[in-house]
């Protein structure tokens, strides 16, 4: 299983299976890096799994239970 995380670029499901993805993290939001409706569906129509992140500051990993409510 091969799986990427990327932000603010904008691949097709066709070119990610071409070189043996599977499985994608995406951002929930994020300025320039959300997800959009379109990439969501093109990435399922290849038949990837999409995992959703909703992430915005690098630091937001680091504000435990606070910052996930």
């Amino acid at each position: 299983m091969r799986a990427v995380d990327y932000s603010f670029a904008r691949f097709t499901g066709a070119q990610l299976r071409a070189v043996g993805v599977d499985v994608v993290f995406r951002y929930l939001r994020g300025a320039g890096k959300a997800i959009t409706k379109a990439e969501l569906a093109t990435l399922l129509g290849a038949g990837l799994e999409v995992v959703l992140c909703d992430e915005v500051l690098t630091t937001d990993a680091t504000s435990g239970h606070a910052g996930g409510i």
